[in-house]
């Protein structure tokens, strides 16, 4: 098996299709979808319990930190689901970049972010896949 080829996330970037919020992202957080279990043990079952798959998984979540910029808007909470799309760098060597891409709504937002002195002014964005489109990985090439 081929070593994996390491990389950071910077050039990484994510777009709101309907909304085209444009604000400077520093940060996107991973996508991680969850699939319950169903306990199916009964009587005569020994030593553990046992389960099978539930029908449905969750499409996921993401956090996004991006620079607060007090002259754009934050995003709109109440906006309708709309296409997302996560697009990572092009790796080293590569042709494209990967992306996800799906639909999904704003769950959460900064309307004001904290003021501190030698801090930078930062918020999140907070959103979540509606399971309507599914999310869909396309590698790298």
């Amino acid at each position: 098996m081929p070593a994996a080829t390491k990389a950071t996330g910077h050039g990484a970037s994510i777009t709101f299709g309907t909304s085209a919020l444009a604000l400077q992202w520093r940060k996107i957080g991973k996508v991680t979808q969850t699939r319950g279990k169903v306990e199916d043990s009964d009587l005569s079952t020994s030593n553990k319990k046992t389960y099978l798959p539930e029908d449905l998984a969750e499409p996921g979540e993401c956090e996004v930190e991006v620079v607060f910029k007090p002259t754009a808007s934050p995003g709109n909470i109440n906006a309708a689901a709309e296409t997302i799309t996560i697009t990572g760098p092009i790796p080293v060597g590569g042709a494209s970049a990967p992306n996800l891409e799906g639909t999904g709504f704003i769950t959460e937002i900064t309307m004001s972010p904290e003021y501190t002195s030698n801090g930078l002014q930062v918020g999140t964005i907070k959103f979540a896949w509606d399971g309507k489109t599914t999310p869909v990985f396309t590698p790298a090439a």
